[in-house]
């Protein structure tokens, strides 16, 4: 849609236009300006009803202009909110995105290191040797009772059933 030449004259001058208006100018001199302007052609009745009419529809279109603005700088502002509190996934980092390197902590106060706590181990490589578990000395107390006695499982056991299907081929 085109617009004429009067509505784009009143859109561009949309402030000043505005501020003569609060001012108290009548519809009168600013048509008298347009007329200077090119973009109206007299300052007939006919053409101030024009003006007037062009103007509420400029106005118009401004505040729905600026009501889409600001809708849309919310929309943006609750996306980038709702975005700050997830992840960023790592198809999404930069090639070049290294992590930061962690400088090594200074000693302790005074140059002093910390002592280690007295439940670590003197050798962090060896476990500390812990007493067993009532259910584990049980176990232990019945397991050579267990091994004396042949089992079918037991080498012994294996043994003497493959020389009896040995004999038997």
């Amino acid at each position: 849609m085109r617009a004429g030449a009067l509505y784009v004259w009143l859109h561009v001058n949309h402030d000043a236009v505005q501020e003569a208006r609060a001012k108290g100018c009548g519809w009168m001199k600013i048509a008298e300006i347009a007329i200077e302007d090119g973009a109206l052609p007299g300052a007939t009745v006919a053409d101030i009803k024009r003006l007037r009419c062009k103007w509420q529809r400029v106005c118009s279109a401004r505040a729905k202009e600026e009501l889409q603005r600001s809708e849309a700088a919310a929309q943006r502002e609750a996306r980038r909110a709702a975005a700050a509190g997830k992840p960023i996934m790592p198809s999404r980092l930069s090639p070049d995105w290294r992590p930061a390197f962690v400088e090594p902590q200074p000693p302790g106060p005074k140059g002093r290191t910390l002592p280690p706590p007295e439940h670590a181990p003197a050798d962090r490589h060896h476990m500390p040797e812990t007493s067993p578990s009532p259910s584990t000395e049980r176990v232990n107390h019945r397991a050579p009772i267990l091994s004396r006695h042949r089992s079918a499982f037991s080498g012994a056991a294996l043994g003497s059933s493959k020389t009896a299907r040995q004999e038997d081929l």
